[in-house]
């Protein structure tokens, strides 16, 4: 296990908190933030959700490994999806690169958090419910991880803290960034100026930390009336 200089990745079921968690440890150690599912919906020009609807899970859950399989970051927070642990050629990958930290939660907590199951693009069978997908990962996410925290009745600032404390990492106030995002320069060729016109990815990341008091704003805006910068000098602002 390599600590300090590793990167710190985040795994969980959906509702657990990778995003909001990551985003503020992230913040408290100066590091960089990466979120995998912002980078699919990205790299794919559609919303988790919309992938399932025209493809179903078993694509959504390829593209991910694809994604987490090219991803080039270090000394980075990491936030996974929730099935990222489907692919075991993936969580190895990520094994390599860093720690991986188990964010576990109870089902009634979880269900508390989640009010979208149906339309939150989760890469499920269409049958399974909340209970069977919960059923179904709880092993694959032991299996994989390196530390597990019950965060059942953890503020998100106490989970951070653990995290640290486990892996003896400095903390301080910072502005950090969401950088260059892996992999979206091959949009360049494919009608680059259309898509940021017709996916928000400020809203993408935004959804994900929604009630965490952080500031989120991207530079520089190099289309006129865009919602988004030129991809390939991506940097989202956390402060």
């Amino acid at each position: 296990m390599v600590q300090n200089q590793s990167n710190i990745i985040l795994i969980g079921m959906p509702g657990s908190g990778k995003s909001t968690v990551g985003i503020i440890l992230a913040k408290m150690i100066s590091r960089d933030f990466v979120d995998t599912d912002v980078i699919i919906q990205i790299s794919q020009g559609r919303s988790l959700q919309d992938i399932v609807n025209r493809k179903g899970h078993m694509v959504l859950r390829q593209i991910e490994e694809d994604i987490l399989l090219n991803l080039k970051c270090f000394n980075h927070v990491i936030a996974t999806g929730g099935s990222a642990i489907y692919s075991h050629s993936a969580m190895n990958y990520l094994k390599s690169q860093g720690d991986i930290v188990f964010l576990d939660v109870d089902l009634p907590t979880l269900r508390s958090r989640i009010h979208n199951f149906g339309t939150r693009g989760l890469a499920k069978q269409p049958d399974q419910t909340f209970a069977d997908l919960f059923e179904e990962r709880g092993n694959l996410y032991k299996k994989y991880a390196d530390f597990m925290i019950d965060c059942s009745n953890l503020k998100q600032e106490e989970i951070c803290s653990t995290i640290i404390d486990k892996y003896g990492l400095d903390s301080s106030p910072f502005c950090g960034t969401l950088t260059n995002i892996p992999q979206v320069n091959s949009l360049r060729d494919n009608g680059v100026a259309t898509f940021l016109q017709d996916f928000d990815i400020l809203q993408v990341i935004q959804d994900n930390i929604a009630g965490t008091g952080i500031a989120v704003r991207l530079q520089p805006e190099v289309f006129p009336g865009a919602k988004n910068p030129g991809l390939g000098e991506l940097q989202i602002l956390i402060c």
